[in-house]
């Protein structure tokens, strides 16, 4: 096997051993593994990431208010009514 060298590998290493032990009374409960560091650390990291894609919203078709579509404005399916020549008489 590989050297660990990360704190991180280490974490995730520890969460396998526990989530696999044979024994079930030695096997970690659902709310130690959710309490597990690897999975806060995990958790913290896809909070960022979150938080970074919510503050930047692109909207290349609205500058002035990034996120926010602009209103389109409703086209009516009516034909416009047509103009006559005045007859000559």
């Amino acid at each position: 096997m590989m050297m660990l060298t990360e704190k991180s590998q280490a974490d995730f290493v520890d969460f396998i051993d526990k989530c696999l032990e044979w024994k079930p009374e030695k096997r970690m409960t659902p709310q130690q593994g959710f309490e597990h560091a690897w999975i806060q650390a995990g958790l913290k990291e896809l909070g960022y990431k979150i938080k970074s894609e919510v503050k930047e919203p692109t909207n290349p078709t609205s500058p002035e208010k990034p996120g926010v579509l602009p209103r389109i404005k409703q086209v009516s399916t009516k034909k416009p009514p047509v103009k006559q020549e005045p007859k000559e008489s």
